[in-house]
């Protein structure tokens, strides 16, 4: 789903709850209230900032029936925070900062602007890891794993017959350097 506002990222998160509810096999009420209240507030046309307050309430609640803080996993997280306004980022960082909010783990291939400038509203609030480039080895590790996991017999037997095509990959994504 693509995050380009507040209450976009509340739905977005409501969904991810009731998926996992239902990955889980459990509590099949809640993940009805989840989808009845997705339904409702996608067809709200009040304005945004009370559509995302809305949201953001419905999140919380439903959340706290679980009896588990939840964690929000956001893959592209510099692509969000590029797609919010300010004051929304701003919203979700008071929001993010209260007593049992939920725990923002992020992962960009840079890290987002709004983390870098001493203006910006996320500035110090997040704790940095950065990963190093994997090895040739650790690289060819990982694609037979998920060729593993997926079942593809394929993908293992083609990289077992053309290792000089890995090295190449390996050495092409060494050269590719995303502006920031």
């Amino acid at each position: 789903m693509d995050i380009d506002r507040l209450s976009a990222f509340w739905l977005n998160c409501l969904d991810s709850l009731a998926d996992t509810l239902e990955r889980e096999n459990s509590n099949e009420p809640l993940i009805k209230t989840i989808d009845e209240v997705v339904k409702q507030l996608r067809n709200d046309n009040a304005a945004e900032d009370i559509l995302a307050e809305t949201a953001e309430k419905d999140f919380l609640a439903i959340a706290a029936k679980t009896k588990r803080r939840a964690v929000l996993l956001v893959d592209n997280l510099d692509l969000v925070f590029e797609r919010l306004k300010k004051h929304e980022l701003y919203r979700l960082r008071a929001f993010l900062m209260k007593a049992g909010a939920p725990v923002l783990i992020g992962v960009s291939v840079y890290p987002p602007k709004a983390t870098q400038d001493y203006n910006a509203p996320f500035y110090d609030q997040f704790k940095t890891h950065y990963l190093n480039r994997l090895s040739l080895l650790q690289m060819q590790e990982v694609l037979l794993r998920l060729a593993e996991r997926a079942g593809n017999e394929d993908i293992i037997k083609h990289l077992a017959a053309n290792p000089g095509r890995l090295h190449a990959l390996h050495a092409s994504l060494a050269a590719i350097r995303a502006p920031r």
